[in-house]
């Protein structure tokens, strides 16, 4: 009795917890579900695939957790996640009782040595699967299923927000001459990987990427298609791959004749030739590409470093000459390309304020015209009666009148 309340103590807690939480973020709620199995795969990789699963997923989600998980089902009167999976019914409950939004559905599968792993988002009020929330994975084991998770979880928009710069892979070099030395390969690699660490560019494992590059079958750089590019990349975790192709490697010896002395002796030439390219992973596109050309003369070595060389010691000679070039060129293009793209700065607006027109000027009234007084003086002929001759006088009369 006592052991049973306990339980729904604990129970209770974890709902509790949720629910609080859930109130505290307005984000949806999504449900990660045990780990479905098919054929024969080992428990133990089972469950820390699905612990490596829940600690990854993000997507700005409110998640509930496998236990959180398998409270709601408790409390719902469901045992197993069939119960849940296979009920459209049971999932629409879930998304009314407890208001999860989003259940996600882990399958790990295996068919002989080849493991799957399948990763469906479902929509729990309606049972319906987005497109784009839905992905398949095959690896010869679970480490491959796990190198490509994060890439995968991504694309699902389920991935936790990253704040660091995509880690880079350096290929084996593609090597289209005759003849080439078995060990120009790995030290090309070496060198190039030696400079671009220091430089501060994070690599992909020798190790890892080139076991990758081996079950590929990628063995012509010069020849893969864009998609074999982001294969490699996603199996790799890598954003981008330096892919470099050597057409021209090795010193040759002329026998020159010494003037005045007669004597012969041996010139020694080193050349070295090809291309980098840089390739972005996610589109399989180059996003860079160097040719590169070196030559030196064995004499260019100090005699006292020399004495002792034999032919693999010219070669890393060249090698070295050829990287204080070209490796910089490679390091500067890698750090433009990894560095975050800046969100675009919108331009401000000034505003002009419009100032009001004036108003007219008030009509000014007309000065009231003042009226002036002048004098006619009017000249009246006047002729007498008893006299015959007429006669003149002047008449003044003053009048008032107002000047135009």
């Amino acid at each position: 009795m006592i052991q049973s309340m306990i339980s729904w103590v604990r129970k209770t807690a974890v709902l509790l917890a949720l629910a609080v939480a859930a109130a505290a973020s307005g984000a949806d709620k999504l449900a990660i579900a045990e780990v479905q199995t098919s054929g024969k795969v080992d428990p133990a990789q089972v469950e820390g695939f699905a612990a490596f699963l829940e600690t990854n997923v993000d997507g700005g989600y409110q998640l509930v957790t496998r236990a959180g998980l398998r409270a709601m089902m408790t409390e719902l009167g469901l045992q197993n996640i069939s119960d849940l999976v296979n009920q459209q019914q049971e999932l629409a409950r879930l998304n009314e009782v407890h208001a999860v939004k989003y259940l996600l559905i882990p399958t790990v599968g295996r068919i002989g040595t080849r493991y799957n792993l399948s990763l469906v988002v479902v929509d729990c009020a309606t049972g319906a699967i987005h497109p784009e929330q839905r992905a398949t994975l095959v690896g010869d084991d679970f480490d491959q299923l796990v190198m490509q998770l994060d890439n995968t979880l991504a694309k699902m928009g389920l991935a936790r927000p990253s704040t660091e710069a995509p880690v880079t892979a350096i290929l084996l070099p593609t090597l289209k001459l005759k003849g080439a030395p078995d060990y120009l390969a790995e030290d090309f690699t070496t060198e190039l990987q030696s400079y671009l660490l220091g430089s501060g560019i994070k690599l992909v494992d020798r190790q890892v990427i080139d076991k990758i590059q081996a079950e590929s079958n990628m063995t012509r750089l010069d020849l893969a298609a864009p998609g074999q590019f982001s294969k490699i990349g996603q199996l790799a975790i890598a954003g981008y791959l330096v892919c470099p192709i050597i057409d021209r490697f090795g010193f040759t010896s002329t026998a020159v004749n010494v003037e005045y002395s007669g004597r012969t002796t041996v010139k020694q030439v080193g050349n070295i030739s090809g291309l980098v390219k840089i390739v972005e992973t996610k589109t399989g596109n180059a996003v860079a590409a160097f040719t590169f050309k070196k030559s030196m003369r064995a004499t260019d070595i100090p005699i006292a470093e020399r004495r002792d060389y034999e032919e693999r010691d010219y070669d890393d000679a060249l090698l070295a000459a050829l990287m204080r070039e070209l490796a910089p060129k490679v390091a500067q293009a890698l750090k433009e390309a990894l560095a975050p793209t800046p969100p675009p700065v919108e331009e401000a607006v000034v505003v002009t304020p419009v100032e009001p027109e004036p108003a007219p000027p008030e009509p000014v009234p007309p000065a009231p015209k003042t009226p002036k007084k002048i004098t006619v003086t009017t000249i009246v002929e006047v002729k007498d009666i008893d006299e015959d001759v007429p006669t003149t006088e002047a008449v003044s009369e003053t009048q008032e009148t107002v000047a135009e």
